[in-house]
């Protein structure tokens, strides 16, 4: 888990332009649609949801262009010690 320097909310305004719509797929199912961003740590390659994004382990994220993500670990970034951004291993 990370701190943010800024909230999550400010940091995908900034980045807007960069901003993917992502399917999220569950148990072979549309559960949801989401915007992400794409990023790479020091754990790997990861997209950032807003906090209130329900992704868990296994969950599929699917881009327009229908590339597709399996998401294999959830971790958290927090901003004031409140958790605000989900990172989706894939």
């Amino acid at each position: 888990m990370a701190s943010l320097p800024i909230p999550a909310k400010m940091y995908f305004d900034d980045f807007s332009f960069d901003l993917v719509t992502y399917s999220i797929k569950r148990d072979s199912k549309i559960i949801a649609s989401a915007q992400g961003l794409s990023n790479r740590g020091s754990s790997g390659p990861y997209i950032s949801f807003l906090i209130d994004t329900d992704i868990e382990v296994n969950d599929v994220l699917i881009t327009a262009d229908n590339e597709n993500f399996i998401v294999t670990r959830v971790s958290y970034d927090t901003y004031n010690g409140e958790k605000e951004l989900i990172k989706a291993y894939y």
